[in-house]
């Protein structure tokens, strides 16, 4: 492709070259030729104007001091004849003395009738350019005036410009072929020493990159330029736009969550879950090299928002589970005591051990009657009995009311809510739920005095893998609980809001609409 390429390079340098020569050469010679026929004309009309030349034209005059004259005027001007004819048509003046008194050897009449001729004419000397002009004794015509130079002396006078114009073909020519080569480097540097097939095979392969494969794909330059982004990637990022997104700058339209990714993976391979908007995506990145030249990055997104919502919910099944199970347990245990004590006749041991079951220190929170909902009554009591076996207080607001049954991804919105303001209140803590639906939503409010969430980390607290647990938790259960909130929460098109709330800890406030779930 590199000869290929500078030899059609040099194919249209030599061509332009070429005819520019030939143009510039017969714009110089018909320039010469122009000012030569000036010159000549006007050396004839000089002549003729002469007072020693009208005065030898006369009938009986001496012509030798004419004859003289018109020799100088030709070694003067460089001229190869000055010839004056009277009005018979006889030579008066001639370079040649053999031809003196001779007729002319051209036709003067047309000129001896007060015509001019400028031209070329086959004369006694051969082909002459000349020019013939009629001369005036006042308003009378006494003869011609004949000057000219031979056709061939002219054009040797026009071989210096020739040569000039041969000399800057010639640097044409070479500087050409310089930038030729330069280009073609150039060139081949900028497709990185592919060939043409080569090429060809790149772009039937972006093309299938583009429409075929099922993982999103976006590659950026040095510069952190779009250069590709397949219809997948398009779809993941829900930029539906008509614009195209090559040539334009990463952080200009990418999501702010990307773009940090890209950012803190340079120079490493490097994969991890991002939350973008709805969706949780598996984003990996790589560096890309072309001959050993780092090019750019390479970013893939695989979509893992259903199995991130599976397993989170997943999780919360799980948690609630061991707490029934270990509900149930210590409960058949009891009632195998109370059933012993019973057997024994130890009604008074019975009632007694009954009376510290459900003493003032029940395990369980105290839920208004105003909540009607046997599911979210039933959530409440498992949530404050776990919490109380962490050492945590959860207290329900007396005037929580919940008069309809609340379906489960909403029950799961509080679940986690109420598990991350335990862990965040900590051993001694104090967690205050309530839950209402008044005004046409379900509207969860948990707060907790724990050490509360500042406001620049407010934003990234719904991300996925945020999360307040200690480092050494198990990574599977650190960062799930409000990232699955969070997918919920937009999903039903609800609200959150993080402030700080009235214990000195975090108040967290989710309204989740009821329209679009059966309930009016």
């Amino acid at each position: 492709m590199r000869f290929q390429l500078a030899g059609l390079q040099l194919a249209v340098v030599f061509s332009l070259v070429l005819v520019a020569a030939v143009v510039a050469s017969g714009i110089a010679a018909s320039g010469k030729r122009a000012a030569e026929e000036n010159r000549i004309a006007g050396i004839a009309r000089a002549v003729a104007g002469m007072p020693i030349v009208i005065a030898g034209l006369r009938p009986g005059a001496d012509a030798g001091q004419v004859v003289e004259m018109a020799r100088l005027i030709e070694n003067a001007a460089k001229l190869d004849f000055v010839v004056l004819v009277d009005l018979a048509g006889i030579r008066v003046s001639h370079p040649e003395d053999g031809k003196l008194g001779l007729p002319a050897s051209s036709d003067h009449t047309a000129v001896q009738q007060g015509q001019e001729f400028i031209g070329v004419e086959e004369g006694s000397r051969g082909l002459t350019f000349r020019a013939k002009v009629p001369v005036y004794d006042g308003t009378e015509i006494v003869g011609s005036v004949s000057v000219g130079i031979l056709e061939s002396e002219l054009r040797e006078q026009l071989q210096p410009g020739l040569s000039v114009v041969l000399i800057w073909v010639a640097f044409a020519v070479g500087f050409g072929t310089l930038a030729a080569v330069l280009v073609t480097r150039l060139v081949w540097r900028r497709t990185y020493g592919q060939e043409p097939a080569e090429i060809l095979r790149l772009l039937r392969s972006h093309d299938a990159m583009m429409t075929d494969v099922h993982e999103g794909v976006i590659a950026v330059d040095d510069g952190m330029r779009i250069v590709l982004a397949n219809r997948e990637a398009r779809r993941l990022l829900g930029l539906t736009a008509p614009q195209a997104l090559e040539g334009r700058v990463a952080g200009d339209v990418l999501p702010a969550e990307l773009n940090a990714f890209i950012a803190a993976s340079a120079g490493e391979r490097k994969q991890s879950l991002l939350r973008v908007g709805r969706r949780t995506l598996l984003a990996g990145t790589d560096g890309t090299l072309l001959q050993g030249r780092p090019a750019g990055r390479l970013l893939t997104l695989q979509d893992r928002t259903e199995l991130r919502d599976a397993l989170g919910e997943l999780e919360e099944q799980r948690e609630l589970s061991q707490a029934l199970r270990s509900r149930t347990h210590e409960f058949a245990n009891r009632l195998h005591v109370i059933a012993g004590l019973l057997d024994l006749g130890q009604v008074p041991r019975a009632a007694e051990y009954l009376d510290g079951l459900i003493g003032p220190r029940g395990i369980e929170a105290e839920v208004p009657d105003a909540v009607q909902a046997p599911a979210l009554t039933a959530l409440l009591r498992v949530k404050s009995a776990i919490a109380d076996r962490l050492g945590v207080l959860v207290l329900i607001a007396p005037d929580s009311s919940v008069s309809i049954d609340v379906d489960d991804e909403s029950m799961t919105v509080l679940a986690n809510l109420i598990t991350n303001a335990v862990e965040a209140a900590g051993e001694g803590g104090t967690v205050e739920v309530a839950v209402s639906d008044a005004g046409g939503d379900l509207v969860w409010r948990v707060s907790d005095d724990g050490p509360g969430i500042l406001p620049q980390q407010r934003r990234g607290i719904f991300d996925y893998g945020v999360s307040s647990k200690p480092a050494g938790s198990p990574e599977e259960s650190r960062g799930v609980g409000l990232c699955l909130v969070q997918g919920i929460v937009t999903r039903r098109n609800g609200s959150m809001e993080v402030a700080d709330g009235p214990m000195g800890g975090a108040l967290i406030t989710v309204r989740l609409p009821l329209i679009g779930l059966g309930v009016q």
